[in-house]
């Protein structure tokens, strides 16, 4: 499946970028918790014939959004 067929039909993959470096594609999802991030991860990402690699990060804060600083929490 090419990523460009592939990235619009999922609502939780909101985001998706081209990179250089070790990884192809970044990708910023939106589930509601973490086994939402893994039927994600193992039920769809995964299955894809094209997805060799994933590695996953989990925001805990953000501090920083369109240029401002949020307040401390």
């Amino acid at each position: 499946l090419s990523c460009m067929i592939f990235f619009p039909h999922h609502c939780a993959i909101i985001d998706a970028y081209q990179t250089t470096g070790d990884a192809d594609y970044l990708l910023k999802v939106v589930v509601t918790d973490l086994p939402g991030l893994s039927q994600l991860i193992s039920g769809i990402l995964t299955r894809n014939g094209s997805v060799a690699h994933l590695k996953t990060s989990v925001v805990l804060n953000r501090l920083k959004e369109n240029g401002r600083l949020l307040p401390c929490l």
